[in-house]
């Protein structure tokens, strides 16, 4: 058994310890094996949450789903695809609210940050799990046709709810799963495949007694809790 923790919500276990100031955790199931921590994927204000969470777990290791691909995409190419955007700002470097999820997703994720901050302090592995193919793939589609010039034109005018409001937005649709549940997540044959592997990677940690959390999107967290044997237990939020 293990357990499952979604951020950004509220404790429900006592061996987690509120985070002064911020909104702490939810746990699910018992102490013993693999630990899911669920995200909202953007939320950089919850990055010193997950930090607090990683230090009061005490894992040996973290895995995240992000590649390694991912990684060195955004280190080598995610300043000069930020540069595209300099035309857009206006007087306060603000950007018009349809390009600002494409800034969010050329920066390092908060879950990659806060995980590599925890590790390096405590002397910890970090592993990513996610598929350099699938990576590769997707973000080539972001630098060649999300940022071309025809497409942020396009999204520059568009009267979109902006980052935030999309943030909060899937907020909400986490908050939902959780409190009917959580329910298990129908996936395509793909997303399925990724669980497959990364719980694979998260069970090979496991059998050799090391304090395994695994760091991924709140969407993943049924189905990896499935592959890894986690039980999901219904409890209202509060």
């Amino acid at each position: 058994m293990g357990k499952t923790i979604g951020l950004p919500f509220q404790v429900r276990n006592s061996c987690v310890p509120a985070l002064e100031n911020k909104r702490p955790p939810l746990v699910r199931g018992d102490s013993k094996g693999p630990i899911i921590v669920g995200t909202v994927h953007l939320d950089f204000d919850e990055g010193p949450v997950l930090e607090s969470c990683l230090e009061a777990l005490g894992p040996n290791v973290v895995t995240l789903e992000i590649s390694g691909y991912a990684v060195r995409f955004r280190q080598t190419k995610g300043h000069v695809l930020l540069e595209r955007l300099s035309m857009y700002r206006d007087g306060n470097s603000e950007l018009p609210p349809g390009l600002q999820p494409l800034e969010a997703q050329v920066k390092l994720p908060y879950e990659y940050t806060s995980a590599l901050r925890y590790t390096t302090m405590a002397n910890a592995c970090l592993t990513l799990l996610g598929d350099d193919r699938v990576s590769r793939r997707r973000l080539d589609l972001l630098e060649t046709e999300a940022f071309s010039r025809k497409n942020l034109d396009k999204l520059a005018g568009l009267h979109a709810p902006g980052i935030d409001k999309a943030v909060e937005a899937e907020k909400n649709r986490a908050s939902i799963w959780f409190a009917a549940g959580p329910l298990p997540c129908a996936g395509s044959e793909g997303l399925h495949r990724e669980e497959a592997f990364m719980a694979e990677r998260i069970k090979e940690f496991a059998r050799r007694g090391l304090v395994v959390v695994h760091v991924g999107g709140w969407e993943h967290m049924a189905g990896l809790a499935g592959l890894l044997g986690i039980d999901l237990n219904r409890s209202p939020l509060s």
